[in-house]
């Protein structure tokens, strides 16, 4: 044969097999980039998956201890919300003994006579409320839920020696009568039984942690504290409303039971988790004793 039909013949050949070879890796190479995005997107969607997957029973079980809830209520809870804890300005705090709180009178007004905190808790010790706005159903829910609490333990709370159960709020809540409306201190009077104060200082609220509802509201405690009012809503409903604006409806509360010395036997800061209903009533019942 003819050197140069040879030729022809090897390159015939090396052209047919890099073609075969083409044919053989061009899919693979053109979906390679397809798999590895295909990877990529399956582990952000799994991670999505199980942001928005429930949470353990364990923690559900811890989540509603003693809240009155039961856990499998909480396990719907998404497993990636944010934690609070970093978020606070500052833990609770000792409340100040010489903290002055006016009594509030009929139709909301501010009495100018005032009462330090101490003489309050020096007889029997106190459970204090610190209350977000009045007219909030949430609010009143958690008062009214508190309530029972106190009641169900201390049966006879006129009694010399017995705690007393106080509620405070902001000046800034008191009836001023140009807005039209309604006093909401004298409504919040229908869920809550005991003395009503004003704190013109928020010192009780600083106690609490002086915090801003916004600070934590998308973290996993501010919607166990949520589920709690909601929850306790189907026992004991309440009326309220959501009026409030930013400067009268966003400073976060929350109770405090203090023994006869001055010290915090029990606190809850509001929007930090359920209130634990069982914890409550056993600093109660030391107080009692």
């Amino acid at each position: 044969m003819a050197p140069h039909r040879k030729l022809w013949i090897r390159l015939g050949a090396g052209f047919a097999l890099g073609a075969a070879l083409i044919d053989l890796l061009l899919p693979i190479l053109v979906c390679l980039p397809g798999f590895v995005l295909h990877g990529r997107t399956r582990r952000a969607l799994g991670a999505k998956t199980a942001a928005r997957a429930g949470i353990t029973v364990e923690e559900a079980t811890r989540l509603a201890e003693g809240s009155g809830m039961p856990p499998e209520l909480l396990r719907g809870l998404p497993a990636g919300l944010d934690e609070a804890e970093g978020k606070r300005p500052s833990p609770p705090m000792p409340l100040r003994g010489n903290t002055a709180l006016h009594p509030i009178l009929k139709g909301g007004k501010m009495s100018d006579e005032f009462i330090f905190a101490q003489d309050l808790w020096s007889a029997g010790g106190m459970l204090i409320v610190a209350v977000r706005r009045p007219g909030c159903w949430m609010c009143r829910e958690q008062a009214l839920a508190v309530s029972k609490v106190f009641s169900k333990v201390i049966a006879s709370p006129d009694l010399p020696g017995m705690p007393k159960f106080v509620a405070v709020f902001r000046d800034k809540h008191i009836a001023t009568g140009d807005d039209g409306a309604t006093n909401e201190i004298d409504d919040f009077r229908d869920f809550f039984p005991g003395e009503t104060f004003v704190d013109p200082y928020a010192m009780v609220f600083k106690a609490l942690g002086d915090r801003q509802f916004v600070e934590t509201v998308t973290s996993r405690e501010a919607s166990v504290w949520m589920m709690q009012r909601m929850f306790g809503m189907k026992s004991h409903p309440v009326s309220g409303n959501f009026h409030g604006g930013p400067d009268t409806a966003l400073k976060f509360g929350g109770c405090m039971v203090i023994d006869r010395k001055g010290e915090t036997k029990f606190v809850h800061q509001e929007g930090l988790g359920a209130i634990n209903y069982d914890a409550l009533a056993s600093a109660l019942r030391e107080l009692a004793r």
